[in-house]
């Protein structure tokens, strides 16, 4: 495996973990046990060469697909902000379920990707789900970490699949979805509609037993994890009701490719939803293509979904926090001037450049001899 995830992802701690590299690595090499480790990791291989075991490198003359997916080796570029509408549940009491069951009983989507949680312990488990009474009990956009996207190898024969998760998803489903390499044809064959959460980051499933032991909750007795309207808390509902826990408190246990995610409202989703921006009970939905809006206006003539009107200054509201998302470029600038830095060591002259870039961000000045 090429060193380039390892260098300019996994060691500065920037990835999503969403799981498209494992998927697509048609030799699998890579392997990703997100309940284990923060990131994919790579197999070794060897054999016996005569009385000698030697280490084979299966990637030598591969075009490395995993790379060419990720979504954190690409500087993403703002999008608009795109079609605004607050919409209502009229089905499940959750917009993004009622959307999908619309596509699936319309037959518009034949499958969904998609993150349940354990009966028992409430750690995420990615799933496809192809029915629509599949989707009954499960609680979409779980703010936990999990590698949904290893899933798309069970989808490669479906036509159209929708795929729920944080934006970093829809990123990376953008980068297949774009790619010209042969290779990740059959993994191109489905149309994805994909649809992302206004987000905030995610966090390791680690954060369940805080959660337990601060609020006194038994794991087994919640059965849904969300933020809340304003962004601030986690809101977990339980047999008995509902308990707060604020995004501050938690924050130790947020996924560390977070931190240099720019990404607050889905800028690479066909629709993006959350609640900035809608009245309590409605859910603002940012519509960017046409595959998002065509479900979103069949879900309110079908009745699946009532439409409201959004918040006067919805789209103000909106842009302070993607702006203020914004500003966490500074720590992707830091991680490439770093990286120029590192790559600079190995050669026989100091990259002067990526040297003056790093003291500019951190505020240190060069020693003199």
């Amino acid at each position: 495996m090429s060193e380039k995830l390892k260098e300019e992802v996994w060691d500065l701690e920037r990835c999503t973990g969403c799981g498209l590299c494992v998927a697509v690595c048609n030799k699998g090499v890579l392997e990703f046990d997100e309940s284990v480790d923060r990131h994919p990791t790579i197999k070794e291989f060897r054999r016996m060469v005569g009385y000698r075991e030697v280490k084979i490198d299966p990637c030598k003359l591969c075009k490395e697909p995993g790379i060419e997916v990720c979504p954190r080796l690409v500087d993403w570029e703002p999008e608009k902000l795109g079609k605004i509408v607050s919409l209502r549940s009229k089905v499940s009491g959750d917009v993004i379920k009622d959307l999908l069951l619309c596509g699936l009983e319309l037959g518009a989507i034949d499958g969904v990707i998609a993150v349940d949680l354990d009966k028992w312990n409430k750690k995420p488990v990615p799933k496809v789900f192809s029915h629509a009474e599949d989707l009954k009990n499960v609680p979409l956009l779980v703010p936990l970490f999990s590698a949904g996207l290893k899933l798309i190898n069970r989808v490669r024969r479906k036509k159209r699949v929708a795929v729920v998760g944080p934006p970093c998803w829809a990123q990376g489903l953008k980068r297949l979805e774009t790619s010209t390499m042969d290779v990740l044809e059959p993994f191109q064959r489905p149309e994805y509609l994909k649809i992302s959460s206004f987000c905030s980051g995610v966090f390791y499933p680690e954060v369940l037993s805080k959660i337990e032991k601060e609020l006194n909750v038994p794991l087994w007795s919640i059965s849904d994890v969300k933020v809340n309207e304003k962004e601030s808390e986690i809101v977990l509902r339980t047999q008995s009701g509902e308990a707060t826990i604020s995004l501050k408190e938690l924050a130790g246990f947020m996924a560390k490719g977070c931190a240099r995610c720019t990404d607050f409202a889905g800028e690479q989703a066909d629709i993006a939803i959350g609640s900035i921006g809608s009245e309590p009970g409605s859910k603002t939905a940012i519509i960017r293509s046409q595959l998002g809006e065509e479900l979103v206006m069949a879900a309110i003539k079908l009745n699946y979904v009532e439409q409201r009107e959004p918040k006067l200054r919805a789209r103000e509201e909106i842009r302070d926090f993607i702006e203020a998302k914004k500003k966490r470029e500074s720590a992707v600038e830091v991680d490439k001037a770093f990286l120029a830095l590192i790559k600079g060591l190995k050669k026989p002259v100091v990259d002067e450049e990526a040297l003056k870039k790093l003291e500019s961000l951190s505020g240190l000045k060069k020693r003199e001899d």
